[in-house]
């Protein structure tokens, strides 16, 4: 197999060659408005690109979705060699769309399958760098980034990436948070972590975690006194 082009911050902030072609159009359109107006090539080239946006739009779009289906159809068997090639192609080819910035995020999780704990950081950060931070996907790569940082040894930042999905909105609120106190207990801080796990019995009172870590903390709680 080839090897597996990784996306730079550069690559995915660059725009793609239709959105490139549209912006030069735009500029000539506005250094000529004078000329552009006598013939009436404005209204006749911003409708061209409207349609030629639209149409742009929509067929990229289908490609991005059929690409990135086959990609998880991959990962989902476990062939993480094949996806990691087939999500690093749609996240390439198609930046603008929904599918291709999904596939940008799996390609971390490709590489923390496979143990690539350096490549998958690497692609955590630039997704990172260009995603709303409102949105779940934003909270998921924080917390893919710091499961890669703790593999890797890195358990400072690696609390600090569980803290900052913790803090963040979305569904992986409850895994950034015993992430978040695993790792005090690693750092040998049982006071922090045991805080942490009160405030995740707080939130998730009906979790099938509820014994174990009413456990840890009545254990804790008696070493203190």
């Amino acid at each position: 197999m080839p090897p597996v082009k990784r996306l730079t911050r550069k690559e995915l902030r660059q725009p793609d060659e239709f959105v490139s072609l549209a912006r030069r159009v735009l500029v000539f359109l506005q250094a000529h408005k004078r000329a552009a107006l006598d013939s009436g090539a404005v209204s006749g080239g911003v409708l061209l690109l409207i349609l030629g946006w639209q149409w742009y739009l929509s067929f990229t779009s289908v490609w991005a979705s059929q690409g990135l289906q086959q990609a998880l159809s991959a990962y989902q068997v476990s062939d993480y060699q094949r996806a990691t090639a087939q999500f690093s192609e749609v996240a390439s080819r198609w930046p603008q769309t929904a599918s291709g910035r999904l596939a940008s995020l799996y390609l971390g999780h490709c590489y923390v399958k496979q143990g690539s704990y350096t490549e998958a950081v690497e692609v955590y950060k630039d997704f990172l760098e260009t995603a709303p931070k409102g949105e779940y996907l934003y909270q998921l790569a924080l917390v893919g980034l710091a499961l890669a940082s703790e593999h890797k040894g890195n358990d400072t930042e690696a609390r600090s990436f569980y803290s900052q999905a913790a803090s963040s909105s979305g569904p992986f609120t409850g895994e950034a948070l015993l992430g978040k106190a695993r790792l005090y207990e690693k750092l040998s801080d049982s006071a922090k972590a045991t805080e942490v796990y009160q405030d995740f019995l707080s939130r998730y009172p009906e979790s099938p975690w509820e014994p174990m870590l009413k456990a840890k903390i009545a254990v804790s709680m008696g070493s203190t006194n």
